[in-house]
């Protein structure tokens, strides 16, 4: 693992993208998507095959954006987190937050 893991999310649109919508999120719903992301890291899924090593968890609880993004890079980069479907498990995540419009009958 390592930083060729972000190569295919790490471009300009994909960045802007993710920072968008943990920007949409609520604090605490951002830490919720961080331990989801923890919970589908290689890394973790290596310990409950295998029965031993050191889980993944994230520290800062903050739900800054940036942090919250920084935090996702690391998942992606050192611990095997699969970087495109996490983002679209964001994407889903902020849809469902979104209030749905009105249209007329």
């Amino acid at each position: 693992m390592g930083l060729e893991k972000l190569k295919p999310i790490d471009n300009i649109d994909d960045r802007r993208e993710a920072l968008y919508l943990l920007q949409k999120l609520k604090p605490a719903e951002r830490v919720a998507f961080l331990y989801w992301c923890c919970d589908n890291c290689e890394t973790n899924r290596q310990v409950v095959r295998e029965g031993h090593g050191v889980s993944v968890t994230i520290t800062n609880e903050t739900g800054d954006p940036m942090e919250s993004y920084l935090d996702f890079c690391t998942l992606v980069a050192r611990h095997g987190l699969h970087g495109s479907r996490s983002l679209a498990e964001l994407e889903r995540r902020v849809a469902k937050e979104q209030p749905k419009m009105w249209v007329p009958d």
